[in-house]
């Protein structure tokens, strides 16, 4: 073996054990831990803004059908799931703990 390549392989072991090499890695992948962070976050603002609002509508509205009822609860599930909490529950447990609308829906308006 050439001493040049020699030298390029005790160099490459070199950065490689050094610790440089895994340093710079995992920063890397602490960044995106950040990101999907950032992301599960603003998904639960998302839910939450969404979740309080329809409650609320079927608050002041003073019922819910099953079908909204159903739907409200597809929203809030993924939400607890994500960590959500707080006024989102409060309210969603209000609008569901609503009497059942029987019958048609009006269509909004």
């Amino acid at each position: 073996m050439s001493p040049e390549i020699a030298a390029i392989i005790v160099a490459l072991i070199g950065v490689l054990g050094s610790g440089g090499l895994w340093t710079f890695l995992d920063n890397r992948r602490s960044k995106k831990t950040v990101q999907e962070q950032a992301q599960t976050d603003a998904i639960i603002a998302l839910a939450r803004i969404e979740l309080v609002r329809e409650s609320l509508r079927h608050i002041e509205k003073g019922c819910i059908s099953m079908e909204e009822a159903d739907a409200l609860e597809d929203l809030f599930n993924p939400y607890t799931v994500l960590g959500g909490n707080g006024n989102g529950r409060r309210l969603y447990e209000q609008a569901m703990a609503l009497p059942r609308q029987v019958g048609r829906r009006k269509p909004r308006e």
